[in-house]
Formats: C-alpha cells, sequence, structure tokens
C-alpha cells in the first residue's frame, strides 16, 4: 500500500475480530464516518461494533488533502437551480454544523487535530469560471456566509508571482475553511468512542452481509458480527460489501504527494482549482501537500486499487516547481480513493425496502465537509428512527430511481 503523510505516524494497534460477537450496531469503516457514527452512538449509551479491513483511518480518511470546507461538491447555484434555494440553504447550513460541532468537540476531548485556520480560494482559470464563482458568492452573501473576491492581481500577490498564477484571472475567499489532520482527528475521536463502549477492530474485513429475521449478520475471516443495525460507512468500498452499489458511489483514485519541510511560508490558505480537482495547502511544519491532476488519465484512474500513477506523479512535480516550491525532496506518495456519487452529493440514511441497514458515503470529494455530521445524523435515525437533518441526503433519492 502508498503510504500518505497523515497515516506516517505511530498509533497502537488493535486486535483483529476472533470468534462471534453481538452488538446493537455494527459499524462497517473505521474512516472519519464509522468512527463519528460510533462515536455519537456511545454519547448515547449505544455501545457499538466497529469493524475495519485495515487500520483507524486507512481509507479515503487518510489519503485526502485535509481540508475542512464549507459546501457541498456542486456549488450553491447549482444547488438552489435543481432543488431550491432553500435546500441550498440547509445543505450548506449542514457542512457549516458539520465544522462547527467537530471544533466543539475537538476542544471539549482535547483532540489534537492539527486544526489550521486561513480560510481558502477557490481559482478561476477562465471569465466563465469567474463569473460563476462571483455569482456563487453573490448568492452566499445574500444568506449570511461570508466570501470575498480576489482579483488576478490579488491571486498573484498571495501565490507569490508564481508561475502557476498565470493560468488564474481571479478567486474567491472563505474565510471560514480550515485545514486539519485528518488522522490525527479520527484516531483521537476512535480513542473517545471506545471509552464510552465502543469497540474497534483492525485488519477484519466484512466478507459478507446477511439479513437474518430482525438481525444482520456480518462474516469476517474470523468470526462474525450479530447486530440489529448496521452502518455501511465505507464510501467508496461498499461496493467491496455489496455489489449493488456499483452504480450510486463510484470509486475514483486521485493521486498526492508531500515534501519535506520548505524554510519559508509560501501559503497561508487552502487552495484549489478546476472545480477541486487539483488542490495545496503548507503546514504549520512548512511541508507542502499537492494532490490532483486527475484529468491527465481519468480512464484509468478509477477502481478502488491504492497505487501510484507515474505520470500524474510526475505531473504533480512539475506543478510544485510552477507554484514556486524550492527543490525539496518529496518524501510521501500517495493515491486516495474518493466515491463519487451520481448527483455528486452524498448518501446519507437508511438504504430503502432493507431494514436495519444504513449508509454513509458517495461525498464526492468532500468527505470532510459531511462525514463529523453524518455520524450524528446516522446515531439519531438509528437510535430515535428521525432526524432534522435534510432528508434530500437520503439514498432513497438515487436508489429508487434506479
Amino acid at each position: 500500500m502508498t503510504l500518505s503523510l497523515w497515516l506516517d505516524e505511530p498509533s497502537p494497534a488493535r486486535p483483529a475480530l476472533r470468534g462471534d460477537v453481538r452488538g446493537p450496531v455494527a459499524i462497517l469503516g473505521a474512516g472519519l464516518t464509522g468512527v463519528a457514527t460510533a462515536y455519537w452512538l456511545a454519547a448515547q449509551g449505544v455501545a457499538a461494533v466497529v469493524l475495519e479491513a485495515a487500520v483507524v483511518g486507512a481509507g479515503a480518511t487518510g489519503r485526502n488533502g485535509g481540508f475542512l470546507l464549507e459546501g457541498t461538491s456542486p456549488d450553491f447555484a447549482d444547488l438552489a437551480a435543481r432543488y431550491g434555494r432553500q435546500a441550498a440553504r440547509d445543505l450548506w447550513a449542514f457542512t457549516v454544523e458539520n465544522r462547527e460541532r467537530l471544533l466543539e468537540v475537538c476542544a471539549r476531548e482535547g483532540l489534537a487535530c492539527g486544526l489550521e485556520r486561513g480560510g481558502s480560494v477557490a481559482l478561476a482559470a477562465s471569465p466563465a469560471e469567474a463569473a460563476a464563482l462571483e455569482h456563487n458568492a453573490q448568492l452566499l452573501a445574500e444568506d449570511g456566509y461570508p466570501s470575498r473576491w480576489l482579483d488576478r492581481t490579488a491571486v498573484r500577490t498571495l501565490l507569490n508571482g508564481a508561475r502557476a498564477a498565470d493560468a488564474f484571472v481571479g478567486g474567491l475567499l472563505n474565510p471560514r475553511d480550515l485545514g486539519i489532520h485528518p488522522v490525527r482527528l479520527t484516531r483521537g475521536l476512535a480513542a473517545v468512542a471506545e471509552r464510552g463502549g465502543a469497540r474497534i477492530y483492525e485488519g477484519t474485513p466484512a466478507q459478507a452481509l446477511a439479513a437474518e429475521g430482525a438481525a444482520w449478520t456480518i462474516t469476517t475471516p474470523a468470526g462474525t458480527v450479530r447486530a440489529e443495525a448496521v452502518v455501511l460507512a465505507l464510501n467508496a468500498y461498499t461496493v467491496l460489501v455489496d455489489a449493488t452499489w456499483h452504480r450510486l458511489v463510484r470509486p475514483i483514485r486521485g493521486q498526492m504527494l508531500a515534501t519535506a519541510p520548505v524554510p519559508e511560508r509560501l501559503f497561508t490558505h487552502l487552495w484549489y482549482a478546476h472545480g477541486g480537482v487539483d488542490y495545496w495547502r503548507q503546514l504549520a511544519d512548512g511541508r507542502v501537500v499537492l494532490g490532483g491532476l486527475r484529468r491527465l488519465a481519468a480512464d484509468e484512474e478509477v477502481g478502488t486499487d491504492d497505487r501510484l500513477h507515474p505520470r500524474i506523479q510526475q505531473a504533480l512535480d512539475r506543478y510544485l516547481r510552477d507554484l514556486g516550491v524550492p527543490p525539496v525532496p518529496v518524501t510521501h506518495r500517495w493515491s486516495g480513493i474518493l466515491g463519487l456519487s451520481p448527483d455528486r452529493l452524498p448518501l446519507i440514511g437508511p438504504v430503502p425496502d432493507r431494514p436495519g441497514l444504513f449508509v454513509a458515503g458517495g461525498y464526492s470529494g468532500q468527505g470532510l465537509a459531511f462525514a463529523f455530521l453524518a455520524g450524528r445524523m446516522l446515531a439519531e435515525l438509528i437510535t430515535t428512527g428521525t432526524t432534522a437533518y435534510p432528508r434530500l441526503l437520503y439514498p432513497a433519492r438515487v436508489v429508487c430511481r434506479r
């Protein structure tokens, strides 16, 4: 497997499941969604059993850029056009609450999440893209969300006159967006959930999932779990457990790298371009994290295999130089698998016609904007049967159209 910067830290190993266990809720996947669900269930006195094929945070949680952003993969104007202005407001508000509750829990539980403030800049590479970003800024401002348009000169200044800046005509600054260390967050949250009674088994892939009356049975290599409710918190890997999700959560591979610390401060914001496909940031210790350029081999970068793409990695090296990053060593190269839903909105909630089965995935590159609060939403649905969070996120909107 490739090793991301975030995962390259020691962590206590958890045992694999041996034998048969029972629990009120079984959660497949110990990324941020699965761990957050276990955390919120523990807060309500429900001790979940969590099964993870590798280690906590090993999937998309530990392989992204660590961008904690407001908003969805479809932009605000797109949401309003498709679902109405109020639905767009509700979805945007979900991502704001996701950030705020995450910050509250990090403070309350003393979690070292590597939070870095500074905001994000969405770059426009054409006048048409600039017009779309400015239109979104206007709509967001009307609904009370702060943002500020940066012209070409401002972008060039913030990028220190780097050659890459010549490709952009402006950018939209969201001052509230944050950078985080996604694995420290998830591992810290996992420890809190375990203190609340959750049991997390690593090295335990789910091999089969079957309904037996009012209960579910999950088969693993060395044991089984029986539970009244099951959460598929696998995102792009959902298809490995249940093939029916193949067209609902499409696995897409992305490429990333991280450098050794750069002595000077080059970037004070989170940066992304081409609709979020390319992105970079500089960490507090000076390292530059860069990902993207999937368009160079879009047909090849599909599936759940964790592998490097040499041509894209070489292009990322050139991009570093275009961004003005001095010739420091690249210390980490890795791939990450994101789950793309048909409409690029997450699928969070009960699975139609399968009582007791819940899912969270299809984040479409915006997992950190949804995953923490998705855990709370799922915990509410499991324990009370209802939630105040948007029903538009329920998988029924796409499952029922298959």
